[in-house]
Protein backbone atom coordinates (compact mmCIF):
# COMPACT_ATOMS: atom_id res chain seq x y z
CA UNK A 1 0.00 0.00 0.00
CA UNK A 2 1.22 3.52 -0.96
CA UNK A 3 0.29 7.03 -2.43
CA UNK A 4 -2.32 9.06 -0.65
CA UNK A 5 -5.50 8.71 0.41
CA UNK A 6 -6.12 12.35 -1.20
CA UNK A 7 -5.25 11.56 -4.69
CA UNK A 8 -8.09 11.97 -7.12
CA UNK A 9 -7.77 11.87 -10.64
CA UNK A 10 -4.93 9.20 -11.44
CA UNK A 11 -3.22 7.24 -14.00
CA UNK A 12 -1.47 4.04 -12.78
CA UNK A 13 0.71 1.79 -14.13
CA UNK A 14 2.71 -1.52 -13.68
CA UNK A 15 4.18 -4.53 -14.84
CA UNK A 16 3.37 -7.87 -13.65
CA UNK A 17 4.18 -11.11 -13.92
CA UNK A 18 2.33 -14.47 -12.76
CA UNK A 19 4.68 -17.31 -12.00
CA UNK A 20 2.34 -20.12 -13.07
CA UNK A 21 -1.26 -21.01 -14.00
CA UNK A 22 -2.35 -20.68 -10.42
CA UNK A 23 -0.76 -17.54 -9.41
CA UNK A 24 -3.25 -14.37 -9.33
CA UNK A 25 -2.52 -10.17 -8.81
CA UNK A 26 -4.58 -7.68 -7.42
CA UNK A 27 -3.57 -3.80 -8.39
CA UNK A 28 -5.30 -1.69 -6.44
CA UNK A 29 -6.09 2.19 -6.79
CA UNK A 30 -8.05 4.66 -5.04
CA UNK A 31 -7.56 2.42 -1.59
CA UNK A 32 -8.97 4.33 0.74
CA UNK A 33 -9.84 1.49 3.23
CA UNK A 34 -10.21 -2.29 2.85
CA UNK A 35 -13.86 -1.63 2.15
CA UNK A 36 -13.64 1.25 -0.83
CA UNK A 37 -11.17 0.81 -3.70
CA UNK A 38 -10.98 -0.11 -7.49
CA UNK A 39 -8.89 -3.19 -8.39
CA UNK A 40 -7.92 -5.09 -11.46
CA UNK A 41 -8.32 -9.09 -10.82
CA UNK A 42 -5.16 -10.63 -13.10
CA UNK A 43 -4.60 -14.68 -13.35
CA UNK A 44 -4.80 -16.91 -16.11
CA UNK A 45 -8.85 -16.66 -17.80
CA UNK A 46 -9.37 -13.67 -15.34
CA UNK A 47 -8.86 -10.17 -16.09
CA UNK A 48 -11.49 -7.84 -15.09
CA UNK A 49 -11.60 -4.24 -13.21
CA UNK A 50 -14.17 -4.17 -9.66
CA UNK A 51 -14.97 -1.44 -7.73
CA UNK A 52 -15.28 -2.12 -4.33
CA UNK A 53 -17.51 1.02 -2.48
CA UNK A 54 -18.94 0.12 1.32
CA UNK A 55 -18.18 -3.42 1.02
CA UNK A 56 -20.05 -4.36 -1.75
CA UNK A 57 -17.86 -4.96 -5.19
CA UNK A 58 -19.29 -4.75 -8.55
CA UNK A 59 -17.83 -5.86 -11.78
CA UNK A 60 -17.20 -2.55 -13.86
CA UNK A 61 -14.89 -4.23 -16.71
CA UNK A 62 -15.24 -8.35 -17.51
CA UNK A 63 -14.05 -8.36 -21.30
CA UNK A 64 -14.96 -10.98 -23.35
CA UNK A 65 -13.17 -12.58 -24.67
CA UNK A 66 -10.92 -12.24 -22.30
CA UNK A 67 -7.30 -11.44 -22.59
CA UNK A 68 -4.86 -14.24 -22.91
CA UNK A 69 -2.93 -14.11 -19.79
CA UNK A 70 0.52 -16.44 -20.35
CA UNK A 71 2.38 -17.40 -16.98
CA UNK A 72 6.06 -16.04 -16.79
CA UNK A 73 5.24 -13.03 -19.17
CA UNK A 74 4.97 -9.43 -18.31
CA UNK A 75 2.37 -7.26 -19.07
CA UNK A 76 1.62 -4.04 -18.48
CA UNK A 77 -1.56 -3.34 -16.34
CA UNK A 78 -2.84 0.43 -17.03
CA UNK A 79 -5.83 2.31 -14.89
CA UNK A 80 -6.97 5.68 -15.29
CA UNK A 81 -9.53 6.93 -13.23
CA UNK A 82 -10.64 10.43 -13.85
CA UNK A 83 -14.00 11.91 -11.88
CA UNK A 84 -15.99 8.79 -11.86
CA UNK A 85 -14.62 7.52 -15.43
CA UNK A 86 -11.90 4.62 -15.30
CA UNK A 87 -10.56 3.20 -18.14
CA UNK A 88 -8.35 -0.16 -18.19
CA UNK A 89 -5.49 -0.95 -20.58
CA UNK A 90 -3.60 -4.06 -20.86
CA UNK A 91 0.03 -3.54 -23.05
CA UNK A 92 -1.13 -0.21 -23.94
CA UNK A 93 -4.26 -1.66 -25.39
CA UNK A 94 -8.20 -0.26 -24.08
CA UNK A 95 -9.92 -3.25 -22.22
CA UNK A 96 -13.55 -2.58 -22.83
CA UNK A 97 -14.85 0.63 -22.78
CA UNK A 98 -14.51 3.98 -20.44
CA UNK A 99 -16.89 3.08 -17.18
CA UNK A 100 -18.39 5.32 -14.38
CA UNK A 101 -17.40 3.73 -10.52
CA UNK A 102 -19.30 4.75 -7.85
CA UNK A 103 -18.75 8.22 -6.65
CA UNK A 104 -17.48 6.61 -2.99
CA UNK A 105 -14.11 5.52 -4.84
CA UNK A 106 -13.08 8.98 -5.53
CA UNK A 107 -9.68 9.49 -3.60
CA UNK A 108 -6.77 7.05 -2.39
CA UNK A 109 -3.72 5.10 -2.64
CA UNK A 110 -2.64 2.23 -4.74
CA UNK A 111 -1.98 -1.33 -3.67
CA UNK A 112 -0.32 -4.42 -5.10
CA UNK A 113 -1.37 -8.08 -3.82
CA UNK A 114 -0.72 -11.30 -4.13
CA UNK A 115 -4.34 -13.27 -4.41
CA UNK A 116 -2.67 -16.68 -4.79
CA UNK A 117 0.44 -18.16 -5.84
CA UNK A 118 3.75 -15.99 -6.97
CA UNK A 119 3.50 -12.51 -8.28
CA UNK A 120 5.97 -10.20 -9.86
CA UNK A 121 5.91 -6.37 -10.19
CA UNK A 122 7.61 -3.44 -11.09
CA UNK A 123 8.33 -0.27 -12.70
CA UNK A 124 5.30 1.11 -11.00
CA UNK A 125 3.91 4.47 -12.04
CA UNK A 126 1.86 6.82 -10.85
CA UNK A 127 0.60 10.41 -12.72
CA UNK A 128 -1.88 12.86 -12.63
CA UNK A 129 -4.78 11.50 -15.57
CA UNK A 130 -4.44 13.60 -18.46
Amino acid sequence: VGGSTTWTDVAMSVKVRLADDSSGANIAMRFKDPKTYLVVEMAVGKYKLRGRADGSTTDLISPSPKPVIVPGTWYTVGVVAKGTTVTLTLDGMPIGSPVMCNALISNGGIALGVAEGSVSFDDVKVDVAP
